[in-house]
């Protein structure tokens, strides 16, 4: 097998929005230093993904739900997705938001400045971490349904079948047929390395 996996990943010395096009991602932090550039806060999130650098509001919602002190945050666990919607310099190319955390009981809002003088309503929601043997099946319907997705971000080099397995695994059990099914969908049918769950 050839395996192009890292031959499709973003020049880059981060977790970029584009690396969250087939789906969100739960990651979960390995420490936090500063770095005197644009981009000042660099997230290790572990797990082979390049470091998280939050962009300013998402910087202040992890300062607002864990802690100003950034040496607090390891261990703390959070989910992170590509909103499409996010602007820069005018136009809409996309950026990394957080939807869950742990570390927070119920829904919790903030208001985020989203330009000069808008401002916005953000909501992020309670994430809960189950040990693998408390996580349920996941249900055949769903996997049939997500498939044809999968496979066109597999064959647009979005995504390949292990990173899929990964995500899904993150929250739910696969079956052997699940994972086998998942894998089938590798570019010309060919059969990826078996991934540590």
């Amino acid at each position: 097998m050839l395996d192009v996996s890292n031959l499709i990943q973003a020049k880059s010395d981060q977790l970029n929005a584009d690396d969250l096009i087939s789906g969100p991602i739960t990651v979960t932090v390995q420490g936090a230093q500063v770095d005197n550039t644009d981009q000042p806060l660099v997230v290790h999130i572990g797990d082979n993904y390049r470091p998280f650098k939050p962009c300013l509001s998402m910087r202040r919602v992890m300062a607002k739900f864990w802690s100003i002190d950034a040496n607090n945050w390891s261990g703390q666990s959070m989910t992170l997705y590509n909103e499409p919607s996010v602007r820069w310099a005018g136009k809409e190319v996309g950026g990394i938001r957080i939807s869950h955390m742990t570390g927070i009981n119920r829904s919790e809002s903030v208001m985020l400045s989203i330009s000069k003088g808008k401002r916005v309503k953000y909501t992020i929601q309670p994430l809960t971490i189950k040990p693998q043997s408390q996580l349920s099946q996941y249900d055949d319907n769903q996997l049939n349904e997500n498939l044809s997705a999968w496979k066109d971000a597999i064959n647009s080099g979005k995504a390949t079948p292990g990173k899929i397995i990964k995500k899904v695994s993150a929250s739910f059990l696969l079956s052997e047929q699940q994972i086998e099914t998942i894998n089938s969908l590798a570019v010309n049918g060919e059969k990826l390395p078996e991934v540590d769950l």
